[in-house]
């Protein structure tokens, strides 16, 4: 109706602060979005502007305009900020601080010296130093007790002389709940400083409005490290104090101008905006921290779980029933004492350094309430300033603020952490091959020391120097430095690295005559063992390091080659694309060369492994390995022994004519069948002088594919067949079967790792185990055995392969 009337005739325009001012019927979740946050008044900015101003221009001496006169004092932006917390907490008045310490220093200003504070016994480690360090020596006596067991006991802690009843609830770091309502009741009729009644302070950080509203309860303050849950975002420090009570709040405003400690406007403006999405944020912290406490609940290696909304089992919160009455949720905040033991006997305070150095989502900082996940131990870092007091918390406890993550992200990342590894045999396949794979895979392992038993004590420190040099080179040639992992260190001796390092699991890649004796130590130290090598030397000393790994629930893994992991990586691809059709059958061939009385040899096993030994190496990895990355887990083995001679032709070729010598009438053939239902054979031939060429055959639907022994391209198949009896050879690549480009050896090892550590986290099972093939190797002496006592030529044996539980890296 106005639209026509001249300009100085139209009515004002309604001021944006009054038609978009919070409303106290609106619900917490929309206060959160509106409250403070009206248009600004100058240019309808939706944003809240940021008034970055020292001082402000006067209309004439002494006349502020609209009351700004220097920044300290007042500040539009600031002021935002007091009226949304306010609002949020139900409270008439807010004053907003540098930080939640200045909070905390300017309410302690409430009481004078010869005055007391009583305190609940468990508090941040900063609200503690002030309290003893700074208001003790000024004549404010502090004393703390346990209000949370039972409020009643407020009683008797106060005296004539008490001026504040300081509480947080949840406590920080035991999550300790304090009946608000209950304090308050007994606290009002006693007559304390000055005859007054104590003002209740309640320390708010832990649960945010969102969660819980103090005043509502019968609190007089209220207050909050605003860099925390209002905030949000790990990118400011504030703090903000609300109170109902006029004259506590002309009183902390003037303490605010007069002390100084003002936060900026900047710093205000992100607290602003952290607040618009504070009811949002806060329902999925709690989300998370109730499933990240169920499932510390359910381990049998943690030993207490503190967590306001878990409400029953043997962790249950043992105010469990107050929380539901004075929060609306649990909150995102859990705490926890990992339980001393495991394989490694280690204390619960190791335990709880390894957890925390070995999470990814939750970051090892102090601090909390963000949208991010944060672990710390409170013992030495924000409660470092408590030891050796009465409120000293356990030097193994863990809490965990839990961000807004997905909840199974964060159970998987305790669950799991990085694996702390340790390699030994550090020649030069170790720093060509290994050290750079692991330190490639920081994400998932940590390096943790090094060491290499097979060199003399003055030529490993020599090493030991050179690798761990700050100018140590991480080429191809020599690889990384020791220190390419920044807790590893270079180790005089296995002994001192399994003792001290304390690993989760060993790299053993040492030369052969000590390689059992190696892998024995650290499956007696509890440590899981990767081994490139042979099992063992000899089948004694293969039987017990599977013995050992079997009694002490450890994995142990045995990794074929390099050369052989590529060409197990071109077969695989061509089974995956189909191009010949389905994998039906594969049959990998075998010889053993040495003496007929082989079970007897005790020679040098670097000079000489004999047949007892090749099956445990060879077949019983190489070959076994690559049927199962072909056609999956092995489900049923059967050996069949049979006595030839040495002309007899054990099995027809690929293709008409062509045959397969055994110089040997020694052999046996294992049939075995696949989880996929596909079949597979080892042949298994002893003897001194046993060839056979092929060591492998793949049969497909439309052909057949031979690969040699020996061959100079460790890629390239003897022959690739087809149907129509064509011979491919090289050619048939063209036809889309040519292999892909050689892969560096620490990409090849670098995929062996990172099955070995998803086995041992329980995401992948162990498609071979040196007991798989041990197994296998036993069925095979078996049957040779059977053959050559006279007993039969057709022996029968089968077994169901073991199956392996996830092993727990920590």
């Amino acid at each position: 109706m106005s639209a026509g009337m001249p300009d100085d005739q139209k009515p004002a325009p309604r001021p944006f602060a009054e038609r978009h001012a919070a409303d106290e019927g609106w619900s917490l979740d929309t206060l959160a979005v509106h409250a403070g946050q009206e248009p600004d008044e100058a240019t309808g900015s939706i944003a809240p502007p940021i008034y970055q101003t020292s001082t402000f221009a006067q209309d004439a001496v002494g006349e502020p305009r609209a009351g700004y006169e220097y920044a300290r004092t007042h500040n539009p932006t600031r002021e935002r900020l007091e009226r949304a917390v306010a609002a949020l907490e139900g409270a008439r008045h807010g004053i907003a601080f540098a930080s939640g310490s200045a909070c905390t220093a300017t309410i302690s200003e409430l009481a004078a010296p010869g005055e007391e504070i009583v305190a609940c016994d468990d508090v941040y480690g900063g609200t503690f130093r002030y309290f003893d360090k700074v208001l003790r020596p000024r004549g404010v006596r502090v004393r703390f007790d346990d209000l949370a067991s039972d409020p009643a006991l407020v009683l008797s802690c106060l005296s004539p002389r008490t001026r504040l009843v300081w509480l947080e609830t949840p406590t920080n770091p035991l999550l300790k709940l304090v009946d608000i309502a209950a304090i308050a009741e007994a606290v009002r009729g006693h007559a304390g400083a000055g005859g007054e009644a104590p003002l209740i302070v309640v320390d708010n950080t832990f649960a945010s409005p969102a969660v819980q509203r103090p005043l509502e309860h019968g609190a007089d303050i209220v207050f909050h490290s605003a860099t925390k849950y209002l905030a949000g975002h790990s990118d400011t420090v504030n703090g903000v104090v609300v109170t109902d009570r006029d004259a506590v709040a002309d009183r902390l405003r003037f303490l605010q101008n007069a002390m100084g400690g003002v936060p900026g406007p900047f710093d205000c403006f992100l607290v602003l905006r952290g607040l618009r999405t504070l009811a949002l944020r806060t329902e999925r912290h709690a989300v998370n921290g109730a499933a990240v406490a169920r499932f510390l609940a359910g381990r049998d290696d943690v030993e207490l779980v503190r967590y306001p909304g878990l409400a029953d089992g043997p962790h249950a919160h043992p105010q469990a029933a107050l929380a539901a009455r004075q929060m609306r949720s649990g909150g995102g905040m859990v705490s926890f004492l990992p339980r001393a033991g495991g394989r490694h006997g280690r204390t619960a305070l190791q335990r709880a350094e390894a957890i925390c150095a070995a999470t990814r989502l939750f970051t090892l900082a102090e601090s909390l309430g963000s949208v991010e996940s944060l672990i710390e131990m409170p013992a030495v870092m924000t409660h470092a300033s408590v030891a050796g007091s009465p409120l000293e918390v356990p030097g193994a406890l863990v809490r965990l603020s839990c961000g807004i993550e997905a909840a199974e992200d964060l159970i998987a990342d305790m669950a799991s952490g990085r694996l702390r590894v340790g390699v030994v045999g550090c020649g030069d396949v170790a720093h060509r091959r290994y050290l750079p794979a692991l330190a490639s895979l920081a994400d998932r392992v940590e390096i943790v020391g090094c060491c290499d038993p097979n060199r003399d004590r003055a030529e490993r420190a020599a090493e030991v120097a050179r690798r761990s040099s700050p100018g140590a080179s991480t080429g191809a040639s020599t690889g990384p430095s020791i220190g390419a992992s920044p807790s590893a260190r270079a180790y005089d001796d296995l002994e001192d690295l399994l003792a001290t390092a304390r690993p989760d699991a060993m790299f053993n890649i040492t030369p052969a005559p000590v390689h059992a004796k190696v892998s024995q130590a650290c499956l007696d130290a509890g440590v899981h063992v990767y081994t490139e090598k042979p099992i063992a030397g000899t089948l004694a000393d293969a039987d017990r390091l599977i013995e050992t790994a079997r009694a002490r629930d450890l994995h142990l893994l045995s990794a074929p080659g390099v050369a052989a992991t590529r060409r197990i990586r071109w077969l695989a691809a061509i089974v995956a694309s189909g191009r010949l059709g389905n994998l039906s059958l594969a049959v990998a061939h075998h010889a053993d060369t040495g003496p007929a009385t082989w079970r007897e040899y005790t020679g040098d096993p670097e000079v000489f492994y004999g047949p007892g030994v090749g099956p445990v190496f060879d077949h019983g990895v190489y070959r076994l390995h690559a049927m199962t990355t072909l056609l999956g887990p092995v489900r049923r083995v059967q050996a069949m022994g049979a006595i030839g001679n040495p002309t007899r032709v054990v099995r027809a070729g690929p293709r008409s004519g062509e045959t397969i010598a055994v110089t040997s009438p020694d052999h046996v053939l294992i049939n075995m069948e696949f989880a996929s239902g596909a079949l597979g054979q080892l042949l298994a031939s002893f003897g001194a002088a046993a060839t056979l060429a092929p060591w492998l055959e793949l049969h497909f639907r439309h052909g057949t594919i031979s690969f040699a022994g020996e061959s100079s391209d460790e890629h390239a198949p003897a022959s690739i067949y087809l149907d129509d009896d064509s011979a491919l050879g090289l050619e048939g690549w063209v036809h889309g079967l040519r292999p892909p480009p050689p892969e560096d050896e620490i990409g090849v090892v670098e995929t062996g790792i990172v099955h070995f550590v998803a086995c041992l986290r329980g995401e992948e099972t162990p498609v071979l185990t040196a007991e798989h093939a041990r197994h296998v190797l036993d069925i095979t002496l078996k049957a040779y055995d059977s053959i050559r006592d006279g007993a039969s030529h057709d022996t029968e044996t089968t077994f169901e392969p073991p199956s392996f539980a996830a092993a727990t890296p920590r």
